[in-house]
């Protein structure tokens, strides 16, 4: 009997539910749990700032971000995936995270203390960029991503951070080290610790956009939030190379705590590597793991609209970049605390239910707050008796109302859909199950993420419009796929419960 197997003891009612962790899996389980607490409080700094630095440029704005999303993000991450596999054969996988995090938190020191400070030195002048934007209106926010290079490489930066550290190298580290009969209570407890890690990433930013904001000009101002933030990140960026250190040295060396032929990974499929046709062709031919993907492609789609619908608004409530960053900072503490909260409430909601109540409800919850974050886009006159009530201008209270519908959306995009989407892979045979879900990761994922870039940016080539303009299209579009969306659910439902039946 294995070390492991004697610590296998039932654990009281109270320490079975907040901490169902054996004392002798704590060497193994605090050093992941702080690594991914640093992991996801980069990815906040980096994600809520990113956008600050693009929508409140001087002739960006928010109709900048499809364009980086759909032009640069999405074939440069495509790019980069491809070699990261072909550099996987070379080198040690040690070596390429060390690598991976000195680049990405490199480039956010460099930016944020002397890129960003001398931007005067190394990015063309504001008139430049203005007067080719009013010669060529059709693609002048084009433009900015050319002006602004600086921002537009720190953009990047951002996406690959959530590309390589959160979704490729922890995960694939932990799968990779933690025993099976651990991941289902360390998996669960990192749910958690994930939302904490955000909420104090989204008060770090918060706290330093204000704290910054005394008594200097709004443009240092920000220069200061940025490297106080960036000192942030590179102790962040020292910790979690120390910490996967400190494990590779100390944990999986230790029989007790490491056993590769017990580890996660061990225990499923190797995930074979499908180019986007081989997907497109696999998901073509099952119409299950189709209404899988229509499902990821929904959701990616129509919460990217929804945000850019969001950030048009932000940009008039909060020009000043010091105060737009608090928000994202605010918006961060508010997402992680409803996600903690609607884990607790809907937890048995699949259980009770069923998994239709389930999936549906992300688009309801999605319709039924964008609703009035949609009537009151077009008349925020409306708002006028409420906002002189609380104090507010009718822009300030439509910025609450839409808060409220992104963060609920999100929270239950993390406790419900991502939960019955997992589900839905269940009851297929290992072929489908294992092909089908990579299938659906190459589409869904990098399609998704891009799609709605792609739909904005070709109507503002089309129109030379901007975001507001364009808001009637783009709340249709949100409609249009909303719709389905629930049918695909409808759809999947009857044959993942023909398939559970059986």
């Amino acid at each position: 009997m294995t070390t492991t197997q004697n610590h296998n003891l039932e654990f009281s009612p109270i320490r079975g539910f907040l901490l169902p962790i054996h004392n002798h899996e704590l060497k193994k389980f605090l050093p992941m749990s702080f690594m991914l607490c640093f992991v996801l409080f980069v990815y906040t700094i980096l994600r809520d700032a990113k956008d600050t630095l693009i929508v409140t440029a001087p002739g960006a704005g928010p109709e900048t971000i499809p364009f980086l999303k759909g032009g640069i993000v999405v074939p440069i991450s495509i790019a980069l995936v491809f070699l990261y596999t072909k550099l996987s054969n070379i080198y040690s996988r040690d070596t390429i995270f060390k690598f991976i995090v000195i680049v990405l938190v490199g480039y956010f020191a460099l930016f944020s203390f002397v890129l960003f400070p001398n931007q005067n030195f190394f990015h063309p002048s504001p008139e430049t960029i203005t007067n080719l934007q009013l010669q060529f209106p059709n693609i002048k926010y084009i433009f900015p991503i050319w002006g602004y290079w600086s921002y537009t490489l720190f953009y990047l930066t951002a996406e690959l951070w959530s590309a390589f550290m959160v979704t490729l190298m922890f995960w694939q580290f932990a799968n990779e080290i933690t025993r099976t009969q651990e991941a289902k209570r360390f998996y669960t407890l990192f749910g958690f610790i994930a939302a904490v890690a955000v909420f104090i990433a989204g008060f770090t930013s918060f706290y330093f956009s204000y704290y910054s904001a005394v008594d200097v000009t709004d443009t240092k101002a920000w220069s200061r939030t940025l490297q106080y933030l960036a000192s942030a990140g590179i102790f962040s960026g020292v910790m979690i190379i120390y910490l996967y250190h400190w494990i590779t040295k100390n944990v999986l060396t230790d029989p007790v705590y490491y056993d590769k032929a017990e580890s996660v990974v061990k225990h499923k499929e190797e995930k074979p590597k499908l180019s986007f046709m081989e997907s497109l062709s696999y998901l073509i031919h099952s119409k299950y793991l189709g209404f899988i993907a229509i499902l990821v492609l929904s959701y990616g789609v129509t919460f990217g609209l929804c945000e850019l619908l969001l950030k048009s608004k932000l940009a008039q409530q909060y020009p000043n970049p010091n105060e737009f960053n608090a928000f994202m900072g605010v918006l961060s503490m508010s997402t992680s605390i409803a996600g903690v909260v609607l884990i607790l409430f809907v937890k048995n909601v699949i259980a009770r239910f069923g998994w239709y109540v389930g999936a549906i409800s992300t688009p309801i919850i999605l319709l039924l707050t964008g609703a009035p974050f949609f009537f009151f886009y077009f008349n925020l006159e409306l708002l006028t008796p409420l906002a002189t009530l609380l104090g507010l201008t009718p822009l300030a209270v439509f910025i609450l109302i839409s808060m409220i519908q992104n963060v609920l959306t999100k929270a239950f995009k993390y406790s419900l859909f991502d939960a019955t989407k997992e589900m839905a892979y269940i009851p297929l045979d290992q072929e489908l199950k294992v092909k089908g879900k990579a299938a659906v990761d190459v589409i869904g994922g990098r399609l998704g993420k891009g799609s709605s870039g792609f739909i904005v940016a070709a109507l503002l080539v089309i129109t030379a419009g901007d975001i507001t303009s364009l808001a009637p299209y783009i709340i249709g579009c949100i409609v249009f796929l909303v719709a389905i969306w629930m049918i695909s659910i409808k759809g999947l439902n009857r044959l993942y419960s023909n398939i559970v039946k059986d």
